[in-house]
């Protein structure tokens, strides 16, 4: 049994989406708590060699890869050549911001294939691995309100999706939870990133109730949890971490 308390000292992590926004701050997390991890990026070399350099005083083993994800198939092939990996993060998935009649089969293919089919393999792959060794985390990261089935005017390709993880969350949990592997998806509230436009930011600052977005850091304590050895009874469990907001009031 590996033990992972507040560090994750001799554990190697794999954090998909981890050049930008939530996912950076996850992958700067378990960095500094001294996990070997391999960072990744979709399009953004800079962003992976300033995190390298921040990064590098870290006394676990650091990579980064810049790779484009297509497609499931090529995803867990690729993914699937890091070899014990203990935990897993896909904090990776397209948005697509358009009312149901504007939505082209092709996009809902990519919303499909990128958001719940790519996740899925990707739990397909490494699960079983993790139960060698009795020790497995895998974090999904849902939309926000995706936590529950619901109307969505303009978002409903990406979050009938993203509501897949839940399921997915749940099945995997009871075929690998006795083997000491848990599987768990968050789904943040509106959070602060440079993935939004000036106006999105102003948007949400004017909706919310406290007009503050949360930073990506307010995520990393239960993060931590989740992915740590006390977090082994957190499983199968899909999470609002949204400050009680409520987009339809």
């Amino acid at each position: 049994m590996i033990n992972a308390g507040d560090s994750f000292q001799g554990l190697r992590a794999l954090v998909l989406g981890g050049s930008g926004g939530i996912g950076a701050e996850i992958s700067r997390y378990l960095a500094r708590a001294g996990a070997d991890i391999v960072i990744h990026g979709g399009h953004d070399e800079g962003k992976l060699s300033k995190l390298r350099a921040e990064l590098s005083e870290c006394s676990g083993r650091l990579s980064t890869v810049l790779r484009e994800l297509n497609n499931a198939s090529d995803a867990a092939r690729w993914a699937g050549s890091y070899e014990d990996i203990d935990i897993l993060v896909v904090a990776f998935g397209p948005f697509l911001f358009a009312g149901l009649e504007d939505t082209s089969p092709e996009e809902w293919e990519r919303m499909a294939l990128l958001n719940l089919a790519l996740p899925g393999a990707l739990v397909s792959t490494f699960a079983p691995r993790m139960t060698r060794h009795g020790y497995g985390r895998i974090l999904l990261f849902g939309g926000t309100d995706t936590d529950l089935p619901q109307s969505f005017r303009k978002v409903a390709a990406y979050s009938a999706a993203k509501s897949g993880l839940s399921t997915l969350a749940r099945s995997a949990a009871a075929a690998y939870g006795p083997f000491g592997v848990t599987v768990n998806v968050l789904c943040p509230g509106p959070v602060q990133t440079e993935y939004q436009s000036e106006s999105e930011k102003l948007y949400y600052q004017r909706i919310l109730a406290d007009n503050q977005m949360m930073e990506p850091s307010t995520l990393v304590p239960l993060v931590s949890l989740l992915l740590s050895q006390p977090g082994a009874a957190v499983n199968g469990v899909t999470i609002r971490v949204d400050k009680g907001w409520d987009r339809r009031s």
